[in-house]
């Protein structure tokens, strides 16, 4: 990850993390039905300014998809902090993460499974 930690080298060539380009690569999905898009970063995070989520989002629902974006809510956000690579968060972010996690299964996952495998 540029700025955080350093380019691999192998064989005398560097490489940066490819997640630089996009954190989600949502715009592989491109033709299919149903999209289940899982962004820790979540949009508009300004931790990452060249984000493009929402144009991969955008792109997905012009060409048909059915998109469904699960990302941090409030109160995960909140329990990430703003620098979530921080070790102390980790254990408060993981039960917020699991928690919204049981919501959303409860209610928006259920559709998408009907819509996407009916009986």
């Amino acid at each position: 990850m540029p700025g955080i930690w350093p380019c691999v080298s192998i064989d005398d060539e560097h490489y940066d993390d490819g997640g630089i380009r996009s954190g989600e690569k949502a715009d592989f999905a491109k033709g299919t039905k149903n999209v289940l898009i899982i962004s820790p970063a979540g949009v508009d995070n300004p931790a990452l300014p060249r984000s493009n989520l929402r144009d991969e989002i955008a792109l997905l629902e012009s060409t048909g998809s059915m998109v469904t974006l699960i990302s941090p809510d409030a109160s995960s956000k909140t329990a990430m902090g703003k620098i979530p690579l921080v070790p102390s968060k980790r254990a408060a972010a993981a039960k917020s993460g699991f928690e919204q996690g049981c919501r959303f299964t409860s209610t928006v996952m259920t559709s998408i499974w009907v819509e996407t495998f009916p009986r």
